[in-house]
């Protein structure tokens, strides 16, 4: 259960940046299961640039964008990864990201059980 214009937003901005961000012939996959509690986990995952660990939590600041050379070539206000964290905290939920330069980054969301209908 979840506003699904927050959801749909959070999906399009995560595979935007899965787009933006991934090369020619790279990789772009989405899944989706039910935890071992039950709740909902999605996950957006890009053979794209990456991010550095501290890159990681600029990337979750409003208006604040990754460093790098290959970044830089890319057009956005900064505002996508924090408010997709911010939804996920209005859904009770948690945004986590796994990241490594040059290799590709995944988003997971977790939705708690008491959101998932049977």
């Amino acid at each position: 259960m979840a506003d699904e214009r927050l959801l749909i937003q959070i999906f399009i901005n995560l595979l935007s940046n899965a787009v933006k961000f991934t090369p020619d012939r790279g990789r772009i996959e989405i899944s989706a299961r039910l935890d071992e509690t039950g709740g909902i986990v999605v996950s957006f995952a890009d053979s794209g640039i990456g991010m550095r660990d501290e890159d990681i939590q600029r990337a979750l600041e409003p208006y604040r964008q990754v460093e790098s050379d290959q970044a830089d070539q890319q057009e956005g206000t900064g505002l996508g990864l924090a408010l997709c964290q911010r939804f996920m905290q209005l859904f009770d939920g948690t945004l986590k990201i796994a990241s490594q330069q040059d290799i590709g980054t995944t988003v997971t969301l977790i939705f708690p059980a008491e959101r998932t209908v049977r």
